[in-house]
């Protein structure tokens, strides 16, 4: 049933996503949904954990790409360019359960606990090349860089590539400046 509701939220939205709609799809009946469920909300919550739980996997495959990296650049380079891959591959995903999750405080708290897993992530990638951070503080300058990187993806989420600025960026030459900018910052001597 699971995969019958990711099916008919890729080619719909949460509105395509209704419980008769899903049973259908699964070729199920409403007992078998309720009793897995409960209702509506108990599948979201399922898709919910399950999407949670493929994005971990996903900015795990990312960070250990980024510990294989030479270099500092190349490890940021690596996250930035891997995260804005998976935010746009699961924009519609993201975007509604960001909004969704507002109104929910167990996703909520999930959101945030997935958010620190990232960041722990970020934190992991970045101090394996600790060495070339030339910041005063370089904890909290981890801190920044991620703030910045999760910036920029809540805006691909949010955004299409030209609504911020009036003129649209490849995500390939967002990724680049972005991670410029991250490198530049981490390894400022005067911050």
């Amino acid at each position: 049933m699971l995969d019958s509701a990711e099916m008919l939220f890729a080619e719909g939205g949460a509105d395509a996503m209704t419980v008769e709609a899903v049973i259908e799809r699964a070729g199920t009946s409403a007992g078998a949904f309720y009793a897995r469920f409960g209702d509506r909300d108990g599948l979201l919550q399922a898709l919910h954990d399950r999407f949670l739980a493929t994005l971990h996997e996903l900015v795990g495959g990312i960070a250990l790409k980024g510990m294989m990296q030479p270099s500092l650049a190349e490890a940021v380079s690596v996250m930035v360019s891997g995260s804005l891959q998976v935010a746009n591959e699961h924009s519609r995903s993201l975007a509604f359960f960001v909004l969704f999750k507002a109104s929910d405080e167990r996703l909520r708290l999930q959101g945030i606990a997935a958010n620190q897993g990232f960041a722990e992530a970020f934190r992991q990638v970045t101090l394996h090349h600790q060495a070339e951070i030339r910041h005063p503080k370089p904890a909290q300058a981890i801190d920044v860089a991620f703030r910045m990187l999760h910036a920029m993806l809540v805006q691909a989420v949010m955004f299409r590539a030209k609504d911020l600025t009036g003129r649209p960026m490849a995500d390939t030459s967002l990724a680049q400046q972005v991670s410029r900018g991250l490198i530049a910052y981490l390894t400022a001597t005067d911050a």
